[in-house]
């Protein structure tokens, strides 16, 4: 059982790795296709937008506790 998994274990990394450097290989192909510039586009558009709507004012830390920082800091220094 131990030497299965063993060998189970080896084959998907070897596989994995193949993967790897194929996908590598063809990195710049895949990449300039119109199709996979749409989709990171989407994607890239998706996660702003989401971003923007749940942190709107792009504060940091949430419930203006970074604001408090910023205070505690300024009467430190001054």
């Amino acid at each position: 059982m131990k030497k299965f998994l063993i060998i189970t274990i080896l084959a998907i990394l070897i596989i994995l790795t193949g993967l790897f450097f194929v996908f590598d290989a063809n990195k710049n192909k895949i990449m300039a296709s119109p199709y996979m510039k749409l989709i990171t586009h989407k994607i890239t558009n998706f996660i702003y937008d989401e971003a923007t709507k749940h942190n709107p004012q792009s504060d940091i830390l949430p419930d203006k506790i970074d604001d408090e920082i910023k205070k505690d800091i300024k009467e430190i220094v001054n």
